[in-house]
């Protein structure tokens, strides 16, 4: 049985810890990035945040999560595109994935020998396949493509998510192959809320700048103690666990989780949050659980083209 750990939202706070994990585990992933996080880190801590982004680059698969991260408005963003000045100009979805493909790639650029990194695509150092994840939707785009169909055990796209429809066909027809998930290792989305009512309010008093980031998706700061009870996971490792090992027939299950429910905290409640990933491993290990990245998913690859 094949699994594939997928990390969604970094770099961000816990893209450490999870990455720490990996390492001591021999195990690889895929890391799902997103350009605004992952520019918050990089101006909290360059050295720190450069170090983490190298590690996922030498050792991991990259994908494609979006720039904005659709700044929590999910529905408009796939109607109607992002929201980005106060003129009304908005960014398309595939525009967003294009911005974040270019500003990770000068991160990379940056950190790596800049002749190793081809600025066409998004990809890891040992990764020909470009990945994508739509953010706020389990929509699939995956396959050898063809003239009919393509060749996925889910459908091309989930009935109830058709709005994603038109960005997700662009994307994929561009090379990438876009990944949902099967299981998901549940959490509070707590930041989420918090960046919701941050905005109202600055809507409600005339104060929202859609041409700020800080604005429309705030930097918080995960490991202020004032934040420790935030996006945390709400079920056990052996829970988790089970639900993939139901699925042992299908061969494949990819698991989604997030960064930062596996951050660390100055108490000693969530002092080595990171160790639940840890006995995950170790339990589906057990069970002669193989883990790949998201580029192995199919044997046959296909070719990408430039976005």
């Amino acid at each position: 049985m094949e699994v594939y750990l997928t990390f969604d939202d970094g770099i961000q706070s816990g893209t450490e810890e999870v990455l720490k994990v990996l390492k001591a585990n021999t195990v690889n992933a895929t890391f799902f990035l997103t350009g605004l996080f992952t520019g918050y880190e990089f101006k909290r801590d360059w050295k720190k945040s450069a170090q983490v982004l190298k590690d996922i680059y030498l050792y991991h698969a990259i994908g494609n999560h979006s720039f904005s991260h659709a700044n929590e408005y999910y529905t408009s963003y796939y109607k109607d595109g992002l929201l980005i000045n106060n003129e009304g100009k908005r960014r398309t979805v595939t525009e967003d994935f294009l911005l974040n493909k270019h500003q990770l790639n000068n991160y990379l650029a940056s950190i790596c020998t800049p002749t190793t990194i081809n600025h066409d695509f998004l990809l890891a150092a040992n990764q020909q396949t470009q990945l994508a994840r739509l953010p706020g939707r389990n929509v699939w785009r995956c396959g050898i493509k063809s003239s009919h169909t393509t060749n996925c055990n889910r459908p091309i796209c989930s009935t109830d998510e058709s709005d994603t429809k038109q960005g997700a066909d662009e994307l994929f027809n561009t090379g990438y192959q876009i990944f949902g998930w099967h299981k998901e290792w549940h959490m509070q989305f707590d930041f989420s809320s918090e960046t919701r009512r941050y905005q109202q309010q600055r809507i409600a008093t005339g104060q929202m700048d859609y041409s700020s980031s800080l604005h429309t998706n705030p930097d918080w700061d995960m490991y202020s103690p004032e934040h420790n009870e935030k996006d945390r996971l709400t079920e056990d490792f052996l829970t988790v666990a089970d639900k993939i090992l139901e699925m042992k027939n299908e061969g494949k299950v990819i698991l989604l989780m997030h960064d930062r429910a596996f951050r660390k905290s100055p108490d000693n409640k969530f002092k080595n949050e990171a160790q639940k990933l840890s006995k995950l491993i170790h339990q589906l290990k057990a069970h002669k659980v193989t883990f790949k990245t998201l580029d192995h998913y199919y044997k046959t690859k296909q070719t990408v083209s430039i976005l």
